[in-house]
């Protein structure tokens, strides 16, 4: 998708949906905003698609083609460098399309002429596995957008093969998974971009997501802190009619135990308090098309991590997305939304790499594709952090960090 607006203004996209990115865009002229051609724009649509109309955000009456009942307002805005846009929807089969002119009647408003996205049928997963599990089976909906669209489905790459929704699979082995469904419009054309989905399957227990910390001992007094030490038997009188032998000490040499002689049992339990972990990010820059490498690194971890989750958006999806994510050698590993403005990276096993104390450790790294010049804010957010202590399981603690990345 490019980014200037107009094939005659230096106008540029400042901010778009993600599932318009990678799409067709078609560029007219804003010399051309006052056209009343009912014919102004004309295209051939290989297969069926959606053609999504990107009108000034500033306009008070649309021209009537726009306003004819068979275009929908999509609530999307596009952010321009000009103004807005709204997006208008609508689907056309296979064939001529043509459009009429930014100012037909009775159009007001607007100063600047629209532009065109146009996309293929879309497919959608509506319901999935959790992205790691314990379940050995798996169940998928999905739906499309085409009226009379059927699927097509695969699992690993096996082949696609006609199905339906719900789509079930058993017996599935230990490790990651890919499945991808495609409509298939009412003139057999193929979505040209399968929807996918990758999770895994793991046979080791999963650590629950909210635990509850194990009160330390010491949170319940033993009953032996209170008790009042039983008096030495010479605490009672000796009878008066026998003196005793003045040559015979009387058994007071040998002191009374008092309740604080010894230490109370449990004070000592309290284990070493956990070092609360530390994350990072490095800020990047590079010029427009290259890819840069951000870091992110893991600091003060007292006794190792198995597992954990890393969530990645770059928040400006027009100057960067996030190409791929580097990971050291990890076991078990689910990574998804790649490429794009947003990934999620699950760890289940970190196959013994990060053990031990961790006193600074790269864990991930992010390859940024910077698309135009700007500066965009990257948010990481870690979280499930499975600990390797033998007295605590997940770390209770979700760490959120920004960086940026800036393309020059």
């Amino acid at each position: 998708m490019s980014k200037q607006v107009y094939i005659d203004r230096s106008y540029t996209f400042t901010g778009v949906p993600g599932r318009y990115l990678g799409q067709e865009l078609i560029l007219t002229a804003n010399n051309d905003k006052n056209s009343v051609n009912p014919d102004f724009l004309s295209f051939s649509l290989s297969i069926d698609a959606t053609v999504n109309v990107l009108y000034d955000d500033r306009v008070t009456t649309l021209p009537g083609w726009l306003d004819d009942g068979t275009w929908t307002l999509t609530g999307d805005i596009i952010g321009t460098s000009d103004a807005d846009r709204r997006v208008y929807q609508k689907d056309f089969l296979a064939g001529q399309v043509q459009l009429g002119g930014n100012a037909m009647a009775p159009m007001s408003g607007a100063n600047s002429n629209y532009s065109v996205i146009v996309a293929a049928p879309e497919t959608t997963i509506t319901s999935s596995p959790s992205s790691i599990t314990n379940d050995h089976g798996a169940t998928f909906t999905f739906t499309s957008g085409n009226a009379g669209s059927t699927f097509e489905c695969q699992l690993d790459g096996s082949g696609f093969s006609s199905c339906v929704s719900p789509q079930s699979y058993a017996a599935l082995s230990d490790g990651t998974h890919t499945f991808e469904v495609r409509a298939i419009d009412p003139s057999a054309n193929p979505d040209p971009t399968p929807a996918g989905y990758t999770w895994a399957i793991t046979s080791t227990p999963l650590p629950t997501s909210t635990p509850t910390p194990t009160p330390l001992p010491t949170s319940t007094p033993l009953p032996t802190a209170t008790l009042t030490p039983t008096p030495l038997p010479t605490s009672t009188p000796t009878p008066t009619p026998t003196p005793l032998p003045t040559s015979t000490p009387l058994p007071t040499s040998t002191p009374l135990p008092t309740p604080t002689s010894t230490p109370p049992p449990g004070s000592t339990a309290t284990p070493t308090p956990i070092p609360s972990p530390v994350v990072s990010v490095t800020s990047a820059q590079g010029s427009v098309g290259q890819t840069v490498p951000v870091d992110i690194v893991l600091q003060t971890v007292s006794n190792g991590i198995s597992g954990f989750v890393i969530e990645l958006s770059v928040q400006n999806a027009v100057i960067a997305q996030i190409q791929s994510v580097t990971l050291p050698g990890y076991g078990l590993v689910v990574v998804t939304g790649t490429p794009g403005p947003t990934a999620l990276v699950i760890v289940a096993d970190a196959n013994e790499i990060l053990q031990g104390q961790i006193t600074s450790a790269v864990i991930a790294t992010a390859n940024i594709n910077l698309l135009t010049a700007g500066t965009s804010p990257l948010t990481i957010t870690l979280s499930q952090l499975d600990s390797d202590s033998p007295t605590v399981d997940l770390l209770p603690v979700t760490l959120v960090v920004s960086g940026s990345v800036t393309a020059n």
